[in-house]
């Protein structure tokens, strides 16, 4: 039995392979087509990925600045610190004196900075408190938490500016996500189309094999495997090209040192998941091409 069924197997790995080949101008155009889909697919993920991983690193960068007031005891400082601690969405809290301040502004100004050296004695910058939170996307809740703290004076993150990118990243998330889908489902129609001509060219070879008594199954699937093999070459071609693009996109920018400013995400934790991916789908709508194709043809 198991003898029989590999020989089957084997024919019809085989007749998809002939069928490929007899119809190989065909089977390139189907092939250029799903290679077009997926690198189009491809590039769409690569884009909505690094617009997570920017909008995952901005999130990061809000945090919320504080001063305290002047006249704040050493012992009240350490109280207001402990307290804020506790509120539900500060990760960390940051601690600078007055003086630490002051030199943090005389060095952001390089040379030209000495010139602050004369406020060292009666320095009028205040001690300040800087909030990493756990969701900075709570931050106004948090902002509103701490105006309970009569020791803070000024409290501040950038609200509007903050709420502004991170809604334009969320919008491009969103229009990346519906675009791919979009992308599969016209690869999916190419490739039914493509191998639907296939198999209108092949039209007389099936109806001599429904003539000899052979089944439905017994006819889809050297059908199913042509999907399956035209979907995987598809396939190869994206993969490789993204593959090489982004990592030569990624080490331009290395070199360049501008990856600090555009903060794209390292080949190596996406480029093998989205090659799987992609070869995933090219199988995936590859036979689901073959089978849409084939039911017009199957229909007693």
């Amino acid at each position: 039995m198991m003898m029989k069924y590999f020989r089957m197997g084997t024919r019809h790995w085989r007749e998809a392979f002939k069928g490929i080949w007899r119809h190989r101008m065909l089977a390139f155009s189907a092939v250029l087509s799903v290679a077009v889909a997926l690198f189009l697919t491809s590039f769409l993920v690569l884009v909505v990925l690094n617009v997570n991983n920017v909008t995952s690193n901005l999130e990061k960068d809000i945090k919320i600045y504080a001063t305290i007031k002047k006249d704040t005891s050493a012992e009240a400082i350490d109280n207001l610190i402990a307290q804020t601690r506790t509120l539900g969405n500060v990760a960390e809290i940051q601690y600078k004196t007055a003086d630490q301040e002051l030199d943090d502004l005389i060095l952001s100004y390089g040379e030209e900075g000495k010139i602050f050296e004369s406020y060292r004695d009666d320095n009028p910058l205040k001690a300040t408190l800087t909030f990493t939170l756990i969701d900075p996307r709570d931050a106004e809740a948090t902002v509103t938490a701490l105006t309970a703290f009569s020791e803070l004076d000024k409290i501040q993150y950038g609200q509007e500016t903050a709420e502004n990118i991170l809604q334009i990243f969320d919008t491009v998330q969103r229009f990346g996500a519906f675009v791919v889908l979009a992308v599969m489902v016209v690869a999916v129609v190419l490739i039914s189309n493509t191998i639907r001509m296939a198999i209108m060219a092949r039209r007389t070879e099936i109806e001599i094999m429904r003539l000899v008594g052979a089944s439905n199954f017994f006819i889809r699937w050297p059908f199913i495997l042509e999907g399956l093999i035209i979907g995987i070459l598809g396939s190869i071609i994206p993969v490789g090209l993204t593959i090489v693009g982004y990592t030569q996109l990624y080490g331009y920018l290395t070199n360049q040192g501008q990856l600090a400013l555009v903060r794209l995400a390292e080949p190596s934790e996406i480029l093998l998941g989205i090659s799987l991916l992609t070869i995933a789908i090219g199988a995936f709508v590859g036979i689901l091409g073959s089978l849409f194709s084939m039911t017009k043809f199957l229909k007693k």
